[in-house]
């Protein structure tokens, strides 16, 4: 009798870890999808609005009244919420750590950009076409999301549930 009642707890216990992950997944994506669509609506908004705003035409000069927005934007969500996530459950009730970390982080981002662009003897605006190329974004994502769902299972898995 004892037995199945350890069985039984260890099985509710199991069913609240998997809970736990597939809604702090879903919740992501649901965030990320909130930051995105609305982005995105701008974004094609913009350049519709870009074919019938005219320039505005003076004597000697031509101005550009109206830019389309850049349909890259909705790509940064997509960096974004995942590190708050990963950062909001590695750190959670140690604010100064994730601060420390946070600027760690920055800080080594920006040495290695600069040690990228003296390596290959470019200028920085090559150095940041290559970070931006839609091929190296796209396996970013990808890796920065399988990152984020290895630490969520971790944590969901591994971690106590209070």
């Amino acid at each position: 009798m004892k037995n199945q009642s350890f069985r039984l707890i260890k099985l509710a216990n199991d069913l609240e870890r998997k809970e736990r992950f597939y809604s702090t997944i879903i919740l992501c994506i649901t965030i990320s999808l909130c930051l995105i669509i609305p982005l995105l609506l701008s974004s094609l908004l913009s350049v519709i609005a870009d074919r019938f705003i005219p320039d505005m035409a003076f004597p000697r000069i031509t101005l550009e009244v109206h830019h389309a927005l850049s349909l890259e934007m909705y790509i940064i969500p997509l960096f974004v919420v995942p590190v708050v996530f990963i950062f909001k459950l590695l750190f959670h009730k140690k604010l100064f750590l994730m601060i420390m970390t946070i600027l760690i982080l920055y800080v080594s981002f920006i040495v290695l950009l600069f040690a990228f662009v003296s390596f290959w003897n470019i200028t920085m605006d090559e150095g940041l076409a290559i970070l931006l190329n839609p091929v190296f974004l796209v396996v970013s994502v990808i890796a920065l999301w399988t990152i984020f769902a290895v630490i969520v299972r971790h944590v969901c898995f591994r971690w106590s549930l209070i």
